[in-house]
């Protein structure tokens, strides 16, 4: 690689070729180094620094390769543009920061390295997502403890009054497909709803339209989800801006198959605990 970068040069001194760009741009924007980074191509990454490729250059959406690398979960890359003077501080068009990539790419040790270098990992961008809300929900439960750990607010809200807990819950989804990677994704919301809740989310916290993770819960039709929710004193009962409680929730969205949501909220109000888990 440093062969075929260096070559042109020489040769353009000597009138025998052409000039290579090195920032030449691909699809959506993307230069050879943003594509290097994210493949976390350690060595291409290094010839293309040493032939001057600008750091810096952005993509279509504003991204640069140091986004790219934390996208790509690529902390060896990460720490080698960094070295070489990339601006751990830059954003995109949207407002999303490197901490966001990272928590979107589910990497511990990239957010980690970020708050090394001094990076706010609580950092909205315009639509008001923190990296905590793009970790819990792609259900990162690593990312998600390590901005827990960090100091990230688990109660903050986006524009829409959407919290990391919120998302979290609704990304456990429909529980009619058993594949595994339908188990593992639910089993990974749930723990990621555990880690908030213990570092303090705000359990009862509602959207714009009235809906809380409880709602949330019920839709997914999830008792482990409600019952979780109900240790950390969740309002099971509070209704939505439809005037929806969880429990009617939970009947319309299993009409068609027993609820085991709605059987929990039901001996809940019997005062009975007695329930199969889910």
């Amino acid at each position: 690689m440093r062969q075929l970068l260096a070559a042109p040069h020489s040769a353009w001194s000597s009138g025998q070729g052409v000039d290579l760009d090195v920032d030449a741009p691909g699809p959506h924007g993307c230069t050879p180094l943003m594509l290097a980074a994210h493949a976390g191509a350690r060595h291409c990454t290094a010839a293309l620094l040493e032939a001057h490729a600008r750091i810096e250059e952005r993509d279509e959406a504003g991204a640069t390769a140091l986004c790219a690398a934390a996208a790509g979960r690529r902390q060896h890359t990460m720490t080698q543009l960094l070295q070489a003077g990339a601006d751990a501080h830059t954003v995109d068009h949207g407002g999303s920061g490197v901490a966001f990539f990272a928590a979107q790419g589910g990497s511990a040790a990239c957010v980690r390295l970020l708050r090394e270098a001094g990076v706010d990992l609580s950092a909205p961008n315009l639509g008001g997502w923190s990296p905590l809300h793009a970790a819990a929900n792609s259900s990162h439960l690593e990312a998600v403890m390590a901005l827990c750990e960090a100091g990230a607010p688990p109660h903050c809200q986006d524009g829409d009054g959407w919290t990391p807990l919120m998302l979290a819950t609704n990304r456990i989804g429909q529980p009619g497909c058993r594949c595994k990677g339908c188990v593992k994704r639910r089993a990974r919301s749930l723990r990621c709803m555990r880690v908030l809740l213990r570092k303090g989310a705000a359990c009862d916290a509602a959207a714009g339209c009235g809906v809380t993770a409880a709602h949330l819960a019920a839709a997914c039709d999830s008792a482990a989800a409600l019952r979780l929710l109900r240790q950390h004193g969740a309002d099971l009962w509070r209704e939505d801006g439809n005037g929806h409680t969880p429990l009617q929730v939970a009947r319309a969205t299993s009409e068609r198959q027993p609820s085991q949501a709605a059987r929990l909220l039901v001996m809940m109000a019997a005062n009975t605990t007695s329930i199969d888990p889910v």
